[in-house]
């Protein structure tokens, strides 16, 4: 099997192991997977830029703030403050809109 094709196969078996392990490798698991085609820890620039990119922490879980832009966390913290101003029900309330859109159904 040639080289590239090896290495689409590491780069898919690595990422189900983050997938497994909540979206966190180790940085060992990451240099033993791609040593064993060939590849030095200073060769893997490119592979932990590609696993950030599919939000894959290495050696610890992302920070959210890494994975958004700063219009994102501006448009969350809006989208935030907004829900501060909707109306609390109260129990009774809400069990009152539910028995009513039952009786719909």
């Amino acid at each position: 099997m040639d080289r590239e094709l090896l290495f689409a196969k590491k780069i898919e078996e690595i990422r189900a192991v983050a997938k497994e392990q909540g979206g966190v490798l180790s940085k060992a698991q990451v240099e033993e997977t791609f040593a064993e085609i060939g590849f030095k820890a200073e060769e893997l620039g490119p592979v932990y830029d590609y696993l950030k990119a599919k939000r894959i922490g290495i050696d610890e879980k992302l920070n959210i703030d890494e994975l958004l832009s700063e219009d994102d966390i501006n448009y969350l913290d809006m989208y935030l403050e907004s829900l501060k101003e909707l109306k609390e029900y109260t129990d009774g309330e809400k069990k009152a809109y539910y028995m009513a859109a039952s009786y719909y159904i």
